[in-house]
């Protein structure tokens, strides 16, 4: 254990670098050619956003950390009717959300942030094996705590 992010001396720019982008575009890049749904990996998630589909007609979803958008696609995927309700706003570090917007510009579901962003409305919010990362995580979730995610 480590008494702040500063000792643990970890390597904070691989998550910048290209190598650690083309690994999420590898794996997106092959959603993309499936024809059918694969298995959902993070099932919580897709249950989730289930469950608020029988509440909500739109939903809008914050993944903090969410790659290239890789587990929003099968979600979407997944759920019958989950296309046009939809809507993934994904904060990455700059490389990735860069290369993701030109890899699924198609797909006005996704939306990409380097920066928290300023939305009128949050539904729910994603941050999956990434705060543990983040040197300022509390003011993140201070800043979620702002959204009042229904």
């Amino acid at each position: 254990m480590f008494g702040s992010f500063a000792e643990a001396n970890c390597e904070r720019q691989v998550f910048e670098s290209t190598e650690w982008a083309s690994r999420m575009e590898d794996r997106v890049a092959a959603l993309l050619k499936r024809k059918t749904a694969s298995p959902v990996s993070i099932p919580e998630l897709a249950a989730i956003v289930a469950w608020m589909m029988d509440n909500k007609d739109e939903i809008n979803i914050l993944d903090f950390g969410g790659g290239m958008g890789a587990d929003c696609l099968e979600v979407m995927a997944t759920l019958p009717g989950a296309r046009g309700r939809l809507q993934f706003h994904i904060v990455e570090t700059m490389v990735v959300a860069k290369r993701a917007r030109e890899l699924v510009r198609d797909i006005s579901a996704l939306s990409f942030y380097e920066t928290l962003p300023e939305l009128e409305r949050v539904d729910l919010i994603h941050a999956g094996s990434v705060l543990h990362y983040v040197e300022n995580w509390r003011e993140v979730l201070r800043r979620f705590v702002k959204y009042q995610p229904a």
